[in-house]
This record gives C-alpha cells, sequence and structure tokens, in this order.
C-alpha cells in the first residue's frame, strides 16, 4: 500500500486524511486499526479517504470515514472541519471558494469556509442538519441519559460538577458500559455535560469506536441541543472540551449550526 496523507486536528480530535478521487485505495479494518494506533501506526481517532460524490449535482465530495477500530460511523463535525480545510490547501475546491458541500452516511452536509485577510483558511461552519431528541430519557448506571439523534446516536447526561481532566471519572468509568448496552441497538456515543451559563456548557465525551476523546463535534451538538430542551443554555451556546471550544447555533426549527477551528499538523507517506 502506498498513500500519501496529511495528519490533521480538531480541538485534538485527530485524523488521517488522504485524497482518493479515484475511489481505487482500498483499506481493510486490520489496516485502518494498525494506522490509527498510536504507537504502532501514524495515530488517530479516525481516517478519512477523499472521493467523488455518487451525484456530482448534489455533492462536490463524499468520504470513506473508518473510526480508529475500523467501524463507520454516520457523521463526524471535526472531521468534516478538517475535511474542508484539506480540499481548501490541497486546491481541490477554487481558490476563494466559500462552501463545500459533503457527501456522508448521515446525508449530505454544507460546510461553510472561513478566511483570513489573506485567504487562508481561519475555520469551518457545518450545518449538521436537523437534530432530533427523544421525549424520554433513559436511566442507566444512576443517570438520565437524554436521547439525542446529530445523523449519529448519542446519550447525553447532566452532571453537578465534571472534571474536565481526560482520561478519569465519570468519562472512563460509565462511557464504555453506556455506550454497549442493550438499549442501544448501534452502540452510542456518550456525553457528560455540566451547564455553567445559559451562554456556556463544558462537556466530556466517550466516542463510539474510539473511547474518550478530546473533542467529538457532533456530541458537543448533542450536548448544546439537549441542554437547551432542559432549559439549561441558551440557542446560541460556547461547548468547552479538554480540547477546545466550539460554538454552536440551535434555530427554532432545531437546525444547528456548528463552528470551529480544523489544524494541519503534518504531511507524511505511507508505503508499506
Amino acid at each position: 500500500m502506498t498513500m500519501k496523507f496529511t495528519k490533521m486536528q480538531g480541538l485534538g480530535n485527530d485524523f488521517i486524511v488522504a485524497s482518493d478521487l479515484s475511489g481505487k485505495l482500498k483499506l481493510t479494518t486490520a489496516q485502518v486499526e494498525r494506522l490509527c494506533d498510536r504507537r504502532f501506526g501514524i495515530g488517530a481517532d479516525g481516517l478519512m479517504l477523499i472521493r467523488t460524490p455518487a451525484d456530482p449535482q448534489q455533492a462536490d465530495f463524499s468520504w470513506w470515514f473508518a473510526n480508529a477500530d475500523g467501524s463507520f460511523p454516520e457523521m463526524c463535525g471535526n472531521g468534516s472541519r478538517c475535511f474542508a480545510r484539506y480540499v481548501v490547501e490541497e486546491g481541490l475546491i477554487p481558490s476563494g471558494c466559500k462552501e463545500v458541500r459533503l457527501e456522508t452516511l448521515a446525508g449530505i452536509k454544507t460546510i461553510r469556509i472561513r478566511s483570513h485577510a489573506d485567504g487562508s483558511f481561519a475555520a469551518a461552519t457545518v450545518d449538521m442538519g436537523i437534530v432530533k431528541v427523544e421525549d424520554e430519557p433513559v436511566h442507566l448506571l444512576g443517570h438520565d441519559f437524554a436521547r439525542v439523534s446529530v445523523g449519529n446516536p448519542h446519550a447525553v447526561a447532566f452532571m453537578d460538577a465534571l472534571p474536565m481532566e481526560f482520561n478519569t471519572a465519570p468519562v472512563i468509568d460509565l462511557g464504555p458500559q453506556v455506550e454497549i448496552d442493550p438499549v442501544f441497538p448501534n452502540k452510542t456515543n456518550v456525553e457528560f455535560v455540566h451547564p455553567i451559563s445559559m451562554s456556556q456548557i463544558e462537556m466530556r465525551v466517550w466516542e463510539r469506536g474510539v473511547g474518550e476523546t478530546l473533542a467529538c463535534a457532533t456530541g458537543a451538538v448533542a450536548g448544546a441541543v439537549a441542554s437547551y430542551v432542559r432549559g439549561s443554555s441558551a440557542p446560541e451556546v460556547s461547548v468547552r472540551l479538554p480540547g477546545g471550544s466550539l460554538d454552536v447555533s440551535i434555530t427554532p426549527e432545531f437546525r444547528v449550526l456548528m463552528t470551529g477551528p480544523a489544524e494541519r499538523v503534518f504531511d507524511g507517506m505511507i508505503d508499506r
């Protein structure tokens, strides 16, 4: 296997990104796991191959996206911002282009690109679509978890206090158990939310198929919407995660816009 790649990250949620517009690159689960391994591979929470869409009239690109364990998430918010920066800097879209459409398993997502005065990439705003919150929470392990769909499944619990240190309780204690509970047939992402004010919440997340990550944008959206429905925060809210903050905006129809950074870490070549 030979593959030119770029390592990227959005608030510490990191990805291996490669262009595969011809669709010829085929990766096995074992290869994804090896490449994402932090000791024996490049190291990442996920891997994306940028491809041509099924219908070029509807989308500009599609992606083949896998979690670190080789499973396929419906959507990845931090990954979509990294995708946007990648196609800008690789010249895959015209210079000065302000919007790009990405075909995902959760549907087509429109991403607005923000630039600095010199034209370089600054940030991206992702239209996350309509977010749905189930009427009844699920009671597990002593906590009520709101069930939220952001195109992928989320379980959100509210905490009176939440330590923000990575790899500590309650995330590593409760997250793995809730992820695989039978009430979630496709497993679930798990969020732990502490509202600080009407304009800010803090959150940690256990990602399905990955484990705890420094940030999860679909999780931030799920946490923000669940908090808004609960009356704990406003429709415009900053979500603070261990890796940094994202801005979430919720419309009356529960269409959600998510804004945040994306960074290029390094480029490389895989030759085996």
